[in-house]
């Protein structure tokens, strides 16, 4: 619980990453929001690479980062570079 924050207003976090062990970070971060009250922060945004293609030929498939994002309805960014300046 945040107690230097007079209003009770929650912190907003977003989050960077792309492989599965992001993800699963993400996922714990967005259950603790959503399932705790008392929770200080809300994920608000994710950032990933774009997504990619995983055979030759094949459909293009979301990061597991941006996966997650999108299961939870999550706005997902995903820049070709992220130190693009148009990106920052």
């Amino acid at each position: 619980k945040n107690n230097d924050n007079d209003n009770n207003e929650k912190a907003r976090l977003v989050f960077l990453g792309t492989p599965d062990v992001a993800a699963a970070s993400l996922l714990s971060l967005i259950r603790a929001s959503k399932e705790d009250p008392n929770c200080c922060f809300e994920v608000v945004g994710v950032v990933s690479q774009p997504p990619k293609r995983r055979k030759r030929r094949g459909k293009l498939e979301q990061s597991p980062v941006g996966t997650v994002a999108e299961e939870y309805q999550i706005p997902l960014l995903c820049p070709e570079k992220a130190k693009d300046k148009e990106f920052l």
